[in-house]
């Protein structure tokens, strides 16, 4: 419906107009622009691919080399290339989801697509992503494992061994532009055996909940789709082992992975993993379907989302055993795509233990799923009105939300004022709090909030990049 995109492409671009005015971030958006990309040339596209052991982004690292020899790093476009590539996975999803409603049975005339997209381009769990220089990670990641799960919907309708090629290339682009990426197996594989066991109900007449007999014929039926996921992901580890070991001899990400999340110290036991990794379900949950309040710096969460955590489990694993369909499917692929996030809490990855911009990806799962869910649910009382309320107090909380964050976002000082009221411990939050001070011309009280770093925590180059 050319309205429906006309509308959600128009939305996307009001609401995040303001991005295109933010400054560049201190954290990480600094190093990456002065140090990392500065004077890249198109020639050094290939290079990247061949060179790692930390972060192995080379896709997302092209795009920079790209940026700086385009437009020398323009900061307004930068942003802008992050606002576009959050508009086409917005359209993307409504594509995508067009096709899950297919499957589903519902009226292929029916305004769910649209919600969907609609909730995702306004949710304010994008804000991070679509903001942040750096945070294009996630929107590129998206784009590609949209094309791929578009492809395999598709695939249904007409399967063809250059669809399957297609479909693992994009999943392989998705991994090189964020390495999370290669949690999509499950979700894939998830949807493959739902989808496939629809098709087997509907010829040999089984109840609506599929069995679990006819879930492992599906699964047996679709061996290839299965093995060529397998093979995407092997060939996506053996381009990042291969760039380790030419580069610096070692893969860092992955050794600083297995060294954190296996060594033990008197701070640190066994048992302390084991909570983190409830306590992180019990954040993460909460957060998806609470986001407030918005936060840039999370570094600690209570100890009371261990026992929601545990609950969550248990309940998700309840919820999908009882109805074995495409909503469970969904509601626990986007689990599967978030755990990824636990890895980063566990094996001390990223300079935060936790962040917003991880939820970005499972959002593709989550709003479809949730919008899906709530349409079963209330999508028949009083014609639809009900169902219509709803999304309209969704979209309203979400659109105010959003709006406030990306003008904090545009304005530097108040950002940094924000990020160190939330985080008044964290050295990157004073230091970078400081800089904003100084740079707005409030001498005094930069050096005010300087004196609370350490002494060996002082060097403001490290992290600005001035």
């Amino acid at each position: 419906r050319p309205y429906q995109i006309t509308i959600l492409c128009c939305t996307v671009l009001a609401v995040y107009y303001p991005a295109l005015f933010a400054p560049i971030c201190y954290i990480d958006d600094n190093k990456l622009i002065f140090f990392d990309v500065a004077g890249a040339e198109p020639e050094h596209l290939l290079s990247v691919v061949f060179s790692g052991g930390g972060y192995y982004r080379p896709l997302l690292f092209m795009t920079f080399i790209l940026d700086n020899y385009f437009w020398l790093l323009e900061e307004s476009f930068l942003h802008l290339e992050n606002v576009l590539l959050h508009g086409i996975n917005v359209l993307l999803l409504y594509a995508v989801t067009e096709s899950l409603v297919k499957r589903a049975g519902i009226d292929t005339n029916s305004s769910i697509p649209f919600v969907v997209a609609l909730l995702f381009a306004l949710h304010p769990l994008a804000t991070e992503s679509v903001n942040w220089i750096s945070g294009r990670t996630d929107p590129l990641a998206a784009v590609f494992l949209l094309l791929s799960l578009k492809i395999l919907l598709d695939w249904f309708d007409a399967p063809s061994t250059g669809r399957i090629i297609r479909m693992q290339l994009c999943f392989l682009l998705a991994c090189l532009a964020k390495e999370t990426a290669v949690f999509y197996i499950g979700p894939a594989l998830l949807l493959v055996m739902v989808i496939r066991a629809r098709v087997l109900e509907s010829v040999d007449g089984s109840p609506s909940r599929p069995s679990w007999r006819t879930l492992l014929s599906a699964i047996c039926f679709n061996w290839m789709i299965n093995a060529s996921f397998i093979l995407a992901a092997i060939a996506y580890f053996a381009m990042r082992r291969f760039a380790a070991m030419s580069s610096i001899g070692i893969d860092r990400g992955l050794s600083k992975l297995a060294l954190n999340a296996t060594k033990q110290s008197h701070e640190s036991l066994w048992f302390d993993k084991f909570l983190e990794v409830f306590r992180s379900i019990g954040f993460y949950t909460k957060k998806i379907f609470v986001p407030w309040p918005l936060n840039f710096n999370i570094v600690q969460v209570s100890d009371w989302y261990i026992l929601l955590g545990v609950l969550v489990l248990l309940l998700l694993c309840s919820f999908c055993w009882r109805r074995r369909d495409l909503v469970a499917v969904l509601a626990l692929s986007a689990f599967l795509v978030g755990s990824s996030a636990l890895l980063v809490s566990i094996g001390k990855l990223a300079w935060t233990a936790y962040a917003e911009r991880y939820l970005y990806i499972p959002l593709i799962f989550f709003i479809p799923g949730t919008v899906l869910w709530l349409y079963e649910k209330i999508g028949k009382v009083r014609e639809g009105q009900l169902f219509r309320v709803v999304i309209l107090i969704l979209c309203g909380a979400s659109l105010i939300t959003t709006v406030q964050r990306n003008l904090v976002w545009m304005d530097s000082a108040a950002f940094y004022e924000l990020n160190y009221r939330q985080a008044p411990n964290l050295p990157i939050t004073i230091k970078c709090y400081a800089v904003s001070l100084r740079q707005d011309g409030r001498d005094a009280e930069a050096k005010q909030i300087f004196k609370l770093l350490p002494l060996k925590k002082r060097n403001v180059k490290e992290t600005t990049g001035n």
